[in-house]
């Protein structure tokens, strides 16, 4: 079976050994000798093959649908801009958290508490680069219980 529109876009449907079939734009199931009050193949009132299924209902239908598609196209691009950046920030703090592993070690100050202060270097406006007496007298390793 095959379903015209006003238009003239035909699509084949999906028919089966009873006599009902499943209309191939809204995907609704037909009956056999369904009576509706509106003209149309399809028993779906909502569908542009069953009850709006004028000329200019169809040219709307399909205006609303390139909207969607458009739509779904530029949110699909802002989440692959957006998933790039976050990347390119994650890697770019996993940089500052390497030289700041190199730093702490050249230069005599405590890692651990610089990674407590910054988050692991989420935030690099509130370093604290600090500088134990004992190196097993870190605060971070007396809160852990544990001292090397």
């Amino acid at each position: 079976m095959i379903v015209t529109l006003a238009d003239g876009e035909a699509r084949e449907a999906r028919a089966w050994p009873d006599g009902s079939w499943t209309c191939p734009f809204c995907s609704s199931a037909n009956l056999p000798g369904d009576r509706r009050a509106w003209t149309g193949p399809c028993s779906n009132p909502a569908c542009v093959a069953g009850g709006r299924g004028s000329a200019e209902q169809i040219a709307e239908w399909r205006r609303t649908v390139a909207a969607r598609t458009a739509a779904a196209a530029a949110a699909a691009t802002g989440a692959a801009a957006d998933t790039s950046r976050a990347a390119q920030a994650e890697v770019a703090r996993l940089a500052r958290c390497a030289e700041a592993t190199l730093a702490s070690r050249a230069e005599g100050w405590c890692y651990r508490c610089w990674a407590k202060s910054t988050s692991y270097g989420r935030w690099s406006n509130r370093e604290i680069r600090i500088r134990h007496r004992k190196p097993g007298n870190c605060p971070q390793l007396r809160r852990r219980g544990t001292r090397s």
